[in-house]
Order: structure tokens, then sequence, then C-alpha cells
């Protein structure tokens, strides 16, 4: 479906905060100024044709510029087996947001790495789900981009050292946490940051609810 361009994303808001399953939300999240549109930039990224917005649970309005590139879902390509296919409906316009922020080919938007990056991958969760991913689905793909995706002005939680196998194996026991033992994005969020400083000194254990 993705070699015919223009390329237009609509969009399925979540009016309930139930599914979004953060706590304290202020508002339902939302887009604004939806279905974004993408044009083949070439054979790797789509490229936003008009601007599109959107506005999180604590009400802040993120916003994706005309010409922001994109090349699905923000998922790190180590990932992708694990994740699956990078450009469904249901999360390509929380895409489009999300790599405004810190996706590779936009270092000349001036939003660029603009935000906390762990609060643009928190944004991620929340708009994927307001647009349709089912909350499971987001809470995984939440999990892949805070353990591979990009971490700016944070040098001691740097994670680009971490081998592969160390992050896949995390990943995986993420995946768990979520389809087993029904973690909560908080709970998910919270068990992520306590494991991440044995993480990048190499001192990985296994979590005791795995067999």
């Amino acid at each position: 479906m993705f070699r015919f361009m223009p390329l237009i994303i609509g969009v399925v808001v979540t009016l309930g905060c139930s599914s979004i399953q953060i706590n304290d939300l202020a508002e339902a999240p939302r887009f604004e100024q939806t279905p974004a549109i993408l044009n083949q930039a070439d054979q790797e990224w789509f490229q936003l044709a008009r601007q599109i917005f959107f506005v999180d649970g604590q009400g802040k309005r993120w916003a994706a510029p005309q010409g922001v590139r994109t090349d699905g879902a923000s998922i790190p390509t180590i990932f992708v087996p694990i994740i699956g296919s990078k450009t469904n409906q249901s999360y390509l316009n929380a895409a489009v947001v999300h790599d405004a922020y810190c996706g590779r080919g936009n270092e000349e938007i001036n939003l660029f790495q603009s935000e906390p990056w762990e609060e643009v991958h928190k944004m991620f969760y929340q708009a994927m789900v307001a647009g349709g991913t089912h909350p499971i689905k987001a809470k995984i793909m939440y999990a892949a981009v805070y353990l591979g995706g990009p971490r700016w002005q944070d040098p001691e939680r740097d994670v680009s050292q971490v081998p592969e196998e160390d992050l896949i194996q995390e990943l995986k026991w993420c995946i768990q946490l979520v389809e087993e033992q029904g973690a909560t994005f908080e709970e998910l969020e919270q068990w992520m940051r306590g494991r991440e400083s044995n993480l990048i000194s190499g001192d990985i254990t296994k979590p005791d609810w795995v067999n």
C-alpha cells in the first residue's frame, strides 16, 4: 500500500483515558490537523506534506512540522524482527510526531531533541494509543524505543554501548512482563528504569518471574 503516494493516514482518536493506562491524565490525548499526508521522499523515507499536532494527557502540544522525515514507526532496527512491520496505520501518526523530536534525518528541524528524551518516548506511547494501537502493542513498542532508541543530554544513562544481544534479551523480558504479568505502563517504565544501571554495566540478571 505504501507504493502509492501521497499516502493519507487516518486517525482514530481514543476519547476515554482508560485505554491509555497512564495515571492522572488531565485530558484525553488527541491528534489535531490530521490525517497526516506523507509523500515518498525516496526508497527509505516518507516526508510529511503538512504539519500535524498531538496533545498529550497533560495538555502539552507536540508538533510535527511540514517536511518531517519518517521511516514508519521509530523502531530501532535490531528490534524489527521482534516488533514486526514499521508501517501500520495505527501508529504512523505517532511515529511522525516522535520522529520530529528525535528521528534520523530531522536534525535540522528546530524541534529536534528540544525536549528530554524520556518525555519524547512517553509521548510516543500516548500518541500510539490515541491513534488506535492496542495498549499492549504500544507498551512493547515503547519498551523498544526506551531500550534502543536515541537518548540525548544524558551521558550517564547512555545505552549505545550495550551489546545488541543484551538489549534484545531485555526487550523479550519486557514483552513477557507486559503480556504474561499484565504490567501497566507505569510498572513497565519503573521496571526498565530499575534495571538500567545493571544493563549498562553488563551485570544483567534473569527476572525472578521468568521460568
